[in-house]
């Protein structure tokens, strides 16, 4: 299987875990879960249709429309003092180091609604961002140090 991004990115940056992708299974496996930090932020290939939390990605834009509905944090090198509600959120990217590069997000969101992968982009996509594209290691990194919490979540590889 050739591996895209679900946004159209051509980033061949990846992290799979030793003896990844396996497309194992009869229904093979043909969408990527980054694994949390229990196993590094490492990458999994598993089936679509397999019910996963998710990562999405925005522009600053849409943080208004979708700031009450998920937990939020600015993308690599950024940082924001936004008003939800009533609510100001300042919040700075917990990798500082980074220059965000033109094709990283302005922020990203966990997503803890177990869905699959198709489910999950045509949420996303509704919501005027995407499946998160992760560009490169400092990004993979950025989700280990901004997102603690262990789990199994889909990405926009498939």
């Amino acid at each position: 299987a050739r591996w895209t991004w679900a946004d159209g990115s051509s980033s061949s940056y990846n992290n799979w875990k030793a003896g990844q992708p396996s497309n194992s299974g009869s229904s093979g496996e043909d969408c990527a879960e980054f694994l949390g930090p229990n196993e590094s932020g490492q990458w999994n290939d598993l089936p679509c249709l397999t019910g996963r939390w998710a990562f999405y990605q925005f522009p600053m834009s849409e943080f208004q429309n979708v700031c009450n509905q998920y937990t939020c944090l600015p993308g690599p090198g950024n940082s924001f003092s936004e008003t939800c509600g009533v609510t100001t959120t300042t919040a700075t990217s917990p990798i500082t180091t980074t220059t965000a590069a033109p094709s990283d997000p302005v922020f990203v969101c966990r997503v803890t609604s177990p869905k699959n992968w198709a489910d999950h982009v045509s949420t996303a996509v509704s919501d005027g961002g995407n499946l998160l594209t992760i560009s490169d290691k400092s990004m993979n990194d950025y989700l280990l140090s901004g997102f603690p919490q262990n789990g199994k979540y889909w990405i926009g590889y498939n």
